[in-house]
């Protein structure tokens, strides 16, 4: 089947661009009505689970992704990998199912002994990505990055870090003299 869709992909290149069928620009500009298409389509199936409440679905699948490779890099190479996974839009319920992410038997002790300040790094992380969205969208103005708030989890630079530049915000509207920098 595979094979028989290759001949047929590599055939209508062919007749449709000539001698250009083999230049990638060439063929991204002709199946670019039929991306546009199919990403219109799965954005109307993504948002259709948002509004149902079955969107977590798709983000434990994501997540899930990271942690396989995460758990290989660890592994192989004893790096911890970690991360978030954010989700602006909540369901119905309120619930946007962003989560935090990670792999190593170090990450599982830290989820346990650090559920607090996880959870505000989730919150920080949505509040973070929601402002810079609503700025690259325009949306963005002082009044109302005036209450959006998030929590400094950062705990005061150790000496050893003295050479490393460490920043911890308590506010992410309209730079003011409160903020701790």
């Amino acid at each position: 089947w595979t094979k028989l869709l290759a001949e047929e992909h590599t055939k209508y290149c062919k007749d449709e661009l000539g001698d250009k069928w083999k230049e990638p620009d060439a063929v991204a500009e002709l199946f670019a009505p039929i991306v546009a298409w199919h990403k219109e389509k799965h954005r109307a199936y993504v948002d259709e689970m948002k509004v149902e409440g079955t969107f977590d679905k798709v983000v434990g699948k994501a997540q899930h992704e990271f942690m396989r490779l995460g758990d290989m890099a660890y592994k192989y190479n004893g790096v911890h990998c970690f991360g978030f996974i954010v989700n602006l839009q909540p369901d119905h319920t309120g619930r946007t199912g962003t989560a935090m992410w990670g792999a190593t038997p170090a990450f599982e002790q830290m989820k346990i002994d650090e559920k607090d300040v996880i959870s505000r790094q989730i919150a920080n992380w949505e509040a973070l990505i929601r402002r810079a969205e609503m700025k690259l969208n325009g949306d963005s103005n002082e009044e109302a990055e005036k209450d959006l708030w998030i929590i400094n989890i950062a705990p005061s630079k150790p000496e050893r870090d003295h050479s490393r530049k460490v920043e911890s915000f308590t506010h992410v509207g309209s730079p003011s003299k409160s903020a701790s920098r």
